[in-house]
């Protein structure tokens, strides 16, 4: 069984006890450890062997039940948007605030 939240937690016995397989903390903003995922789980599922999990911030994967993890999605924007603002004098210019990973600012064309 799979169970996300903050962290991934999984249980080999029907739900009676559950482990931690993923840790969102970063002491000290180091290097961050093999078992690290962006935090707030937003799906966790088995396929094909391997864990995969969505979080507010990228798509990850465990080939080894969570012992080390990979991003799925380096080179794109996922992001989970709580707030969005439209510029009164200009339309193309869009604030959006995102859980847990900043500010996004579309400027027409130009996107920060």
């Amino acid at each position: 069984m799979i169970n996300g939240g903050i962290n991934i937690r999984m249980s080999y016995d029907g739900g009676s006890n559950w482990a931690d397989v993923t840790d969102w903390y970063c002491p000290g903003g180091g290097i961050p450890p093999d078992d690290y995922v962006h935090a707030d789980i937003r799906y966790a599922s088995f396929a094909g062997g391997d864990i995969y999990c969505g979080t507010d911030g990228y798509m990850a994967k465990s080939p080894n039940n969570g012992a080390t993890w990979s991003i799925l999605s380096n080179g794109t924007s996922i992001r989970e948007y709580y707030k969005l603002g439209v510029s009164q004098s200009n339309d193309d210019i869009v604030v959006c605030g995102s859980q847990d990973n900043g500010t996004s600012v579309y400027k027409g064309q130009e996107n920060e």
